[in-house]
């Protein structure tokens, strides 16, 4: 029952992706084929709107899975803006080394979000 509630939760989040993901993201920068410069970048980041932001959407989510779970900060990214963000490692309180264990990945590529809102899901 479990698993069922799991993998349901998995095609919810994958469907959420896909409708939202349409060609009205698309976007004409650069030449097909040719890595990006700073140019093609700073346009790409020009035309942005932001739709959230890790500090206000991801840390406190994170953070607030402390009461049933071990959650530590082991580094930091920074970004182009000189901006930091923390970097989250969260685990069973009764973790053992002689348990069978899963890796769940939760990090987040540009404007995708069902890796990090899966990894969320699974720990509530």
């Amino acid at each position: 029952m479990v698993i069922i509630s799991i993998v349901s939760k998995i095609i919810t989040l994958l469907l959420l992706q896909i409708m939202t993901t349409t060609s009205a993201n698309a976007y004409s920068i650069g030449t097909p084929g040719k890595p990006w410069g700073k140019a093609e970048y700073k346009q790409w980041k020009d035309t942005r709107i932001k739709e959230r932001c890790y500090h206000t959407n991801v840390v406190p989510a994170v953070q607030a899975l402390s009461d049933k779970y071990d959650v530590i900060e082991y580094g930091q990214l920074s970004s182009d803006d000189d901006k930091n963000f923390p970097l989250f490692a969260v685990r069973s309180k009764e973790w053992s080394d002689d348990k069978p264990n899963v890796f769940i990945t939760g990090g987040v590529h540009g404007y995708e979000t069902v890796r990090y809102m899966l990894m969320l899901l699974l720990c509530y």
